[in-house]
């Protein structure tokens, strides 16, 4: 719920201001698909579920599902849950129940490496892992958020060790690969999902520059 304010002028809580943030960020998405006529499109957006087996989104919850074999895989980037998590034992014991596991980090860590941990025989564990490379905040140059409630935007400051594409060779992959399943999609159904067309249409991002 969106916190009201008794004097909106003089008050300090601009949390009463969410619904023009997500305004804004469901106008940047669905572009011109999104108009007060359709409620922005919001209804397009996809919803919260009861979670892992009934119990919400919490990495416990996750785990257990893992136990249980109810997830073939995980994607873990810039995380490392093997030593992070409020049981590493069970969440070990998880990552052996996967059948597939994509690690994104600067090394190999101890999730990534789980299957070759002391005490355990790699040969009986299933988890296929992909480990890929990625650089560091001093390495890359874009904006980053983070549990402060900072928003910066950071300029590089040197090469990364691995060379990799630039980021317009990722964003062009991923449009190209939007687009082949909307034509899929179109082809199945006989629909054209207007929103959807609209998500990655390319807009051009102004940053005004810091004066010196």
């Amino acid at each position: 719920m969106t916190p009201v304010a008794a004097n909106p002028r003089a008050s300090a809580n601009w949390l009463q201001n969410t619904p023009k943030y997500v305004v804004s960020l469901l106008k940047a998405w669905w572009g011109e698909h999104a108009t007060s006529e359709n409620d922005f499109d919001f209804a397009h957006l996809p919803k919260l579920g009861r979670g892992f087996q009934g119990q919400g989104y919490a990495f416990l919850a996750l785990t257990h599902a893992m136990l249980a074999g109810e997830m073939k895989g995980l994607f873990c980037f810039g995380q490392n849950p093997a030593v992070g998590g409020a049981n590493a034992r069970l969440i070990r014991a998880g990552l052996d129940k996967l059948d597939w596991m994509v690690v994104a980090d600067l090394f190999e860590h101890e999730t990534a490496g789980f299957w070759k941990r002391p005490g355990v025989d790699p040969a009986r564990i299933p988890t296929e892992v992909f480990v890929l490379p990625a650089a560091s905040g001093v390495e890359k140059e874009g904006s980053i958020v983070n549990s402060g409630r900072w928003a910066q935007w950071r300029y590089q400051r040197g090469e990364a060790h691995r060379r990799l594409p630039p980021r317009p060779r990722y964003r062009r992959r991923a449009r190209q690969g939007h687009e082949a399943r909307l034509r899929e999609g179109r082809r199945v159904s006989g629909a054209d999902p207007p929103p959807r067309m609209g998500l990655w249409r390319s807009t051009p991002i102004r940053i005004a520059s810091r004066a010196s």
